[in-house]
């Protein structure tokens, strides 16, 4: 494996930092998986994933997403500017962008996990899939209560400011964690394998806040389940939903469920689910991550 790093300039002069993870020299190239990480945590989690990827001939590019990881002003917390959620949108398309220009021709695939799939499912409606051939949505995160999110952090930032981080505004992650008692950290949803969970809490650019203007943003956006917008989406574009049955943020497999009647209500052709028995949130770092990876693989591999 071969690690490039480099940035790309945004509105407002903010630098998008992006991992670029290459096969070794001479290995053939088959074609590029774009991955887009979730809340609260960054690209370089998923490294591991890339070697695998770049291992079986794909070129990975991976960015830490506005408000988050190398790309933050203050990695301590979660914010972005008005209009950076739309922003966190188009950045995908811009890295689409820049891996279609450095390697023409390969087959592009989109991995999206938690967050990143609510953003990816936007820029699927945004793009029509642009040029994908395929995408996985892992994780895929639903928030019954995002209206009520979205009206208490107007109210927070009418009183506060956009950057106020209220410990009211974190209560989604904090209600996770009910089901896996006794509770040994407060992270037990995300994974089985306690020592993956170790290593998040571990590291400083994970778990951290997000400011009532970043909520408020994310939340206004929120418009994954409208059934007008997906009918944007690009019909003939195979899409692949993976999820634990464990996973509290897709309400334990029924939202991953419901996005593909949804999608194939709409006409996608193609809309696949695997849900893991016993899995939580981060598949990628979960007891049965090697299963998990070769149905990745072998997914893409069917769809080049």
């Amino acid at each position: 494996m071969l690690a490039k790093e480099f940035t790309f300039e945004v509105e407002g002069g903010l630098k998008i930092f992006v991992r670029k993870l290459l096969p070794e020299a001479g290995r053939h190239l088959k074609g590029i998986v774009l991955i887009v990480h979730g809340g609260a945590e960054h690209s370089g989690r998923y490294v591991r994933f890339g070697k695998v990827l770049n291992e079986n001939g794909f070129v990975v590019y991976a960015h830490d997403q506005r408000g988050h990881g190398q790309t933050a002003a203050n990695p301590a917390i979660i914010h972005i500017n008005e209009g950076g959620f739309e922003g966190m949108v188009d950045d995908i398309d811009r890295l689409y962008k820049i891996a279609a220009s450095e390697h023409p021709g390969l087959p592009i695939f989109l991995f999206a996990h938690s967050m990143g799939t609510i953003i990816c499912r936007k820029y699927l409606q945004k793009y029509s899939g642009r040029g994908l051939k395929g995408t996985i949505l892992c994780g895929a995160a639903h928030i019954p209560q995002i209206k009520q999110i979205c009206d208490f952090a107007k109210t927070i930032i009418e009183q506060h400011g956009r950057d106020y981080v209220d410990v009211n505004l974190q209560g989604v992650n904090q209600s996770y964690n009910e089901r896996f008692q006794p509770e040994r950290t407060p992270f037990d949803w995300l994974s089985r394998d306690e020592a993956e969970v170790d290593k998040y809490i571990q590291d400083p650019l994970c778990g951290n806040p997000g400011t009532a203007g970043f909520l408020y943003e994310f939340a206004k956006g929120y418009d994954i389940f409208d059934e007008e917008k997906i009918k944007g989406i690009d019909k003939e574009l195979p899409i692949l939903f993976i999820t634990g049955d464990q996973d509290p943020s897709t309400l334990y497999g029924e939202s991953a469920k419901l996005a593909k009647e949804l999608y194939q209500k709409a006409g996608i052709k193609e809309v696949d689910l695997i849900i893991y028995p016993g899995a939580r949130h981060e598949l990628l770092n979960e007891i049965n991550r090697d299963e998990v990876t070769e149905d990745i693989i072998d997914w893409i591999n069917k769809h080049l």
